[in-house]
């Protein structure tokens, strides 16, 4: 059986850390609702990438251009956080 890790993304704020509300990754408006946005898997350990995205800015991913733009942060993020999982 395979260990699964979960990682929450999330804009800085001043919520606890350990709260169920956070910060949206993209307009940092307060919300509980995640987007499972990536799964890494790295040495029988499954890495799952949460990101907090209020109702508001998961609509405009509908746009193209936007959701390009949001993927990009994200990746980005991921990549520059957790380098040793992405390679």
């Amino acid at each position: 059986m395979d260990n699964i890790k979960e990682i929450y993304i999330y804009s800085p704020s001043n919520m606890p850390v350990n709260g169920w509300l956070h910060a949206c990754f993209t307009c940092r408006e307060y919300t509980s609702r995640t987007l499972l946005f990536a799964n890494q898997k790295k040495d029988d350990i499954e890495y799952k990438f949460y990101v907090h995205c209020c109702p508001r800015c998961k609509r405009t991913h509908s746009k193209i251009d936007k959701y390009e733009e949001f993927t990009k942060k994200c990746n980005l993020y991921i990549y520059n956080r957790y380098f040793s999982l992405t390679s």
